[in-house]
């Protein structure tokens, strides 16, 4: 039996199946980066726009603005590590710079470049992380 401090937590992916799937029709992606595995979506093709959320939100937050531009842009959403879809380790590293590390890998993971940011709370701070690099 893992100790709680090693615990995995995880998201019930069954809230998709069951009742918010209308609202978030993506397909799901994820990328195993340090300290655990992260959810992602990649709808569309085009310049790509990098939406990353803040505290205490998910990509869901952004399910209106993907579905408006997927059809003209590449649009990418991130769930940080515990948070929406993405695991939730009990002993997770959740500092601001263990999040830029990780959308950065996520970047570095995805070849993108010329990106657009869109980004709330610190989650725009986690971007400029990236973008100052």
């Amino acid at each position: 039996m893992p100790s709680p401090e090693s615990e995995e937590l995880s998201f019930d992916s069954s809230i998709i199946e069951n009742g918010l799937a209308e609202e978030y029709p993506f397909a799901s992606h994820y990328l195993d980066v340090a300290g655990g595995k992260i959810h992602y979506v990649d709808e569309g093709e085009g310049a790509p726009l990098l939406f990353v959320h803040g505290n205490p939100t998910w990509s869901f937050a952004w399910r209106n603005l993907i579905k408006r531009f997927r059809s003209q842009y590449r649009c990418i959403a991130i769930d940080h590590l515990g948070c929406g879809l993405s695991e939730k380790p009990a002993d997770g590293q959740y500092g601001y710079v263990h999040h830029i590390e990780r959308l950065q890998s996520l970047v570095n993971h995805l070849e993108l470049d010329h990106i657009t940011l869109i980004a709330h709370d610190w989650g725009g701070a986690i971007g400029c992380g990236v973008a100052g690099r």
